[in-house]
């Protein structure tokens, strides 16, 4: 009987045994399995963290006149939010109001940057006033009539030496004849791969051209990111969300800054049109 107890429970033993790797392998019971460890998704008061952190560090560089790096700082906070909440959530209405602002401060920039480049080249104007030839009418008669007999001699040298060179050119010319007609046939040949090779390079210039006319440029961002700003408080605005005066001033901001960059475009009568908004 003893045997008979001794070999009931090795059995059980042994069941457990194999009973344990097969609930591991199920992955029920497994706390490292995949099911028990899903891929983390964010929040969004994680998503409304971070891009709060790189819309404060934006302002802070626009603050400091760091350009490019709000620019850079305010597009991420403008990516999280219009990703996560939509292009038109009330969410995203300071991200991009901050980075139209940062847009066109670039442009501004970048504008200084090519009228400090024209500085310091003289004008036609300029070039004639700074003429270091003396005028005529100061000039004693003694002076007068050596500068002339000046002028006469370096007449009669240049005269001469004209005569010589056409001399040489007409015996230059009878030898070289023959050799330029053989010549010509070479340089058709060559004109013709040249030509063909000029066409190339002139179509790839324009399809480079075509390519970079497509890019916005940042004052047509700053534009169309405060146009997003305008759009957003308006709606808050017009349903009655928030604090009516605070978001009326926000609108009015955007509104102005927008003129500020039709002026920047020239287009004066957009840039009216907008101020008397407000």
């Amino acid at each position: 009987s003893s045997s008979t107890a001794l070999n009931s429970s090795t059995v059980n033993m042994t069941a457990d045994v194999i009973t344990a790797p097969t609930q591991a392998q199920s992955g029920k019971s497994c706390p490292n399995s995949k099911e028990a460890s899903p891929v983390k998704v964010k929040t969004p008061a994680e998503i409304t963290e971070e891009a709060t952190t790189h819309l404060v560090t934006g302002k802070r560089h626009l603050l400091v006149s760091d350009i490019p790096a709000a620019v850079t700082s305010l597009a991420q906070a403008c990516e999280l939010l219009s990703a996560h909440f939509g292009e038109t959530a009330k969410e995203c209405a300071e991200s991009y109001f901050y980075y139209g602002k940062s847009l066109l401060e670039l442009s501004r920039m970048e504008s200084g940057v090519l009228g400090h480049a024209l500085e310091g080249v003289p004008e036609e104007a300029d070039e004639v006033n700074s003429s270091k030839i003396e005028d005529p009418a100061k000039m004693t008669e003694e002076e007068k009539e050596e500068v002339e007999e000046e002028v006469g001699e370096a007449m009669e040298k240049n005269f001469q030496s004209l005569c010589e060179s056409k001399d040489e050119e007409k015996d230059e010319g009878v030898e070289e004849g023959d050799d330029s007609q053989e010549e010509g046939m070479d340089v058709d040949a060559t004109a013709e791969g040249e030509t063909k090779e000029g066409k190339d390079a002139a179509e790839a210039i324009e399809k480079k051209e075509a390519e970079e006319d497509e890019e916005p440029s940042n004052l047509q961002l700053a534009w169309e990111m405060l146009e997003l700003a305008k759009v957003v408080y308006t709606k808050q605005v017009e349903s009655g969300e928030g604090t009516k005066i605070e978001l009326e001033e926000r609108l009015c901001s955007t509104i102005l800054t927008l003129g500020e960059v039709s002026i920047e475009n020239e287009n004066y009568s957009q840039a009216v049109e907008d101020i008397q908004l407000c």
